[in-house]
């Protein structure tokens, strides 16, 4: 299977405005992301990420990459199900895995309960990215993973709540 990050939206469509703001904070990360080393490509792990108001798409640059991050504003592709329209992308924990963790905390961050983020890493796995967001974005969130089982189902989620 390998080691994925899979969300659910609410919506198809996230409002502008939100989905704006993600994506400001998640270019500043960028010159961070080079000074670690992380070389962010296109979606086919070659030429420039597309991180615009319309979507965000990445992979790690050559066999750094692994599968694309895709995060469109407006998902008419995204599988509905039962928690909503669902997609994930797969990193095998290649370096570029900061940027998938930063990027879905900064979604999170921006799009609230619109957004369900599950992970097959630990919030230890996610730390990185925390201290990332807190560092460089001022976010003050304090983030972990909440599980609930419905219907006999059970899923984890990530979780923020502000730190008092």
């Amino acid at each position: 299977m390998g080691y994925s990050h899979a969300w659910y939206r609410a919506e198809r469509e996230f409002p502008a405005t939100q989905f704006k703001k993600a994506v400001e904070d998640f270019t500043k990360l960028l010159p961070h992301f080079k000074k670690m080393g992380i070389t962010l490509a296109g979606g086919e792990g070659e030429g420039k990420p597309a991180i615009t108001p319309k979507e965000i798409i990445f992979n790690g640059k050559g066999n750094e990459g692994y599968e694309t991050f895709y995060m469109p504003r407006l998902d008419e592709e995204a599988r509905r199900c039962r928690n909503g329209f669902f997609c994930y992308t797969k990193t095998s924990q290649m370096p570029y895995d900061l940027a998938v963790t930063s990027a879905l905390l900064i979604l999170k961050h921006h799009m609230k309960d619109n957004l369900k983020v599950g992970s097959d890493g630990s919030i230890e796995e996610w730390n990185e990215a925390v201290q990332l967001v807190k560092k460089v974005l001022g976010y003050t969130e304090e983030w972990s993973f909440l599980t609930e089982k419905k219907d006999g189902v059970t899923d984890t989620y990530l979780v923020s709540k502000e730190a008092a």
